[in-house]
């Protein structure tokens, strides 16, 4: 005989843990609603500092939000840390995200269709259907071209013309590729200041070199820069990077000699912890310092491209510093000058005039080698995009397409000049205000630059998944060649759609307000098939409402994240019986 206890545990079960998912995603929504799309409205965030910060931003209000419920509060927060991703790498699409997510719960809470799935299958699905329809995406995208900047940047931007001028006006002069920093600028006016240098797709190892906590990135100006062509994963080579480290910090600081401190950046594929005797002590007491005052070192990792490696090292006037298998071979390089030691290490650094790193990107601004002393390009600069881009004829002539990719990756590096935007504005809300819509709109072009360009306002998905809708009896057709149909596929693309349907046609209801929302999303699916969208802002059909091709697809990971953690977890252990106030409701 089971015995039943009637004391109040701290476990709140399956049924009653899905209903408060259902209804804390459906008051999250409700929120973030307010502030989408253009006919959205700010909403005012009262900061640390006291200042308040009008923003539509959808992930800034999520964070800002809080709940005395220990479980709305930690769905937030693995909704604000899911979405994360999204803002980094396209800007925001947090609210598109928490939408769609509640609208497809909504539909599986309430259907019974949904509840003989078995819930680590109904993720699987759900995932293979993400997949699915992020590569009908992709299969879509345009190459982006300079002229597409200020589309993009018109949606980021909710309008702002000026700002959209400002960033065609970058991208023209300075092309593809351009890295391009954005600042509040002290007062009320807004201007450009422009770098040359190279950018590269890897950035800080640890968040402990950050010296800029508003722009998390790490700035060291004037470094000896040294580049490690091979992992960092040997006693040898542990050596070398000790060394660095205790010649340029470790030992100035403890003889408290700051003036003999020489700013350092580190570069290296990857770096085993094991290899370095002081990496672990280094990064905790960095951690411990105040952001605005740590030490002037930034370890950059996580890179594997040899060709844009060496491009760098040549352009800093560094020498690679390499793995040596042979004993013997090393010895003799050494004798000749062609390998270091741990004394003669300092040799092989480069310099330039200032490295901006982040979590995913470095900029190497001004790299000696890159200019003569007139500041004219050096023919070493010049005779090796002279040589990429003949590359870059002869492959495409060729048409290699695997290895294009590869060359002008490499060419775009070389030529991604920095730019920094100093905006601003009345007050300094104002700049806050205006600088974060800046910012969305330069990684949207950014990351339209690297992937493709396609419609904006959640209308790629909408069209990828219509045609997959479209073709879902068709087994034969092309979008399912890599996609294994299930019981289960119908009636998640049918989820898929509803949610998507919904959000994008009450982003349009203004619009069409003598419209029902199936007529309202009938008219957007045929004007797709002929590439137009309807941009809410100019009222006309057009095909300028663009984006880049990732900001659907990072949101649907996003969405496949959020519904995935909510549909596997059948229940929910609070810290203490104190807690449980949910049993009772």
């Amino acid at each position: 005989m089971a015995i039943i206890s009637s004391a109040i545990n701290n476990v709140v079960p399956k049924e009653k843990l899905g209903e408060i998912y259902h209804n804390t995603l459906l008051e999250l929504a409700d929120i973030l609603k307010l502030s989408f799309g253009p006919n959205g409205s700010n909403a005012c965030i009262k900061q640390d500092n006291n200042l308040p910060r009008y923003t539509k931003d959808g992930h800034s209000i999520i964070g800002a939000v809080r709940y005395n419920g220990v479980i709305e509060d930690s769905v937030r927060e693995d909704i604000e840390s899911i979405t994360r991703y999204i803002v980094k790498t396209v800007g925001d699409g947090t609210t598109s995200a928490v939408l769609l997510s509640a609208y497809f719960y909504d539909t599986i809470y309430k259907s019974e269709k949904f509840n003989y799935i078995e819930p680590a299958e109904f993720a699987r699905q759900i995932k293979s259907m993400v997949e699915l329809i992020k590569d009908t995406i992709k299969n879509s995208a345009k190459e982006f071209i300079v002229d597409d900047a200020y589309d993009i940047a018109m949606i980021s931007t909710n309008g702002n013309v000026e700002m959209s001028n400002l960033l065609k006006e970058v991208y023209n002069t300075m092309g593809r590729g351009v890295f391009i920093d954005v600042t509040p600028a002290i007062g009320n006016d807004t201007y450009v200041k422009y770098y040359n240098g190279m950018t590269i797709n890897a950035g800080y190892a640890d968040t402990c070199y950050i010296t800029d906590a508003s722009k998390n990135t790490s700035v060291i100006d004037k470094p000896e820069v040294y580049f490690f062509e091979h992992p960092i994963d040997t006693r040898e080579l542990g050596v070398y990077f000790d060394s660095i480290l205790s010649h340029n910090i470790i030992t100035p600081v403890n003889a408290q000699k700051y003036d003999e401190i020489i700013p350092t950046v580190i570069f290296a594929p990857k770096i085993t912890q094991d290899s370095s005797s002081i990496m672990d002590s280094l990064v905790a007491n960095m951690a411990k310092m105040p952001i605005n005052n740590r030490l002037p070192i930034c370890i950059i990792t996580d890179f594997s491209d040899p060709d844009q490696l060496a491009d760098l090292s040549k352009m800093c006037g560094a020498k690679l510093i390499r793995k040596y298998l042979d004993p013997r071979v090393f010895e003799q390089d050494v004798k000749n000058g062609l390998a270091p030691t741990p004394d003669t290490v300092f040799d092989w650094a480069g310099t330039c005039d200032r490295v901006i790193a982040y979590s995913d990107k470095t900029t190497f601004v001004r790299p000696h080698e890159m200019f003569n002393e007139d500041g004219s390009y050096s023919n070493l600069y010049k005779s090796l995009l002279s040589y990429l881009e003949s590359e870059i004829k002869n492959l495409t002539a060729e048409g290699d397409v695997r290895d294009i990719g590869r060359v002008k990756r490499r060419y775009n590096s070389l030529k991604s000049n920095m730019v920094e935007i100093f905006v601003g504005g009345a007050t300094q809300t104002d700049r806050d205000t205006i600088r974060d819509l800046v910012e969305d709109a330069v990684l949207n072009i950014r990351s339209a630059d690297a992937n493709g360009v396609g419609y904006a306002a959640n209308l790629s998905a909408v069209d990828s998944i219509t045609r997959i809708y479209k073709n879902i009896t068709n087994y034969e057709s092309d979008i399912f060649k890599d996609y294994t149909f299930t019981e289960y596929t119908k009636p998640i693309i049918e989820a898929f759609a509803d949610a998507y349907d919904k959000l994008v046609s009450g982003l349009y209801s203004n619009s069409f307000a003598d419209n029902t929302p199936d007529e309202i999303m009938d008219l957007i699916k045929k004007k797709l098939i002929n590439n137009t969208a309807y941009n809410i802002r100019e009222n006309i059909w057009t095909d300028n409402v663009k984006s880049s091709i990732m900001s659907d697809i990072t949101i649907l990971d996003a969405v496949a994240k959020i519904l995935t953690l909510m549909i596997t977890c059948n229940q929910f252990i609070l810290p203490n019986p104190a807690n449980n106030v949910y049993i009772l409701k």
